[in-house]
């Protein structure tokens, strides 16, 4: 998952947005518990203008690791973003 989520990161900072978010959903689909997708995914979503999935996404990698007082920031300005 590291791998898939890091060249994921690749397409996003090159523009490949689509690429991005394929590799990042088939890296969550076969590791649904590596959190670090979901942050990317969130990432891209917000970036995206998609504030609702982003901030979506986002909670599932708080909720994978609760103890991430970055996530949990992060977390608050999405929901800020997206009107919660």
């Amino acid at each position: 998952p590291v791998l898939n989520t890091h060249m994921a990161i690749a397409h996003r900072l090159l523009g490949e947005n689509a690429a991005a978010r394929q590799l990042l959903d088939e890296t969550i689909a076969l590791f649904p518990e590596y959190g670090r997708s979901y942050l990317e995914l969130s990432t891209l979503n917000a970036i995206e203008g998609r504030h609702g999935e982003a901030l979506a996404h986002l909670e599932r990698a708080v909720a994978l690791r609760p103890s991430s007082a970055s996530l949990r920031r992060l977390a608050a300005e999405r929901a800020a973003a997206a009107g919660r």
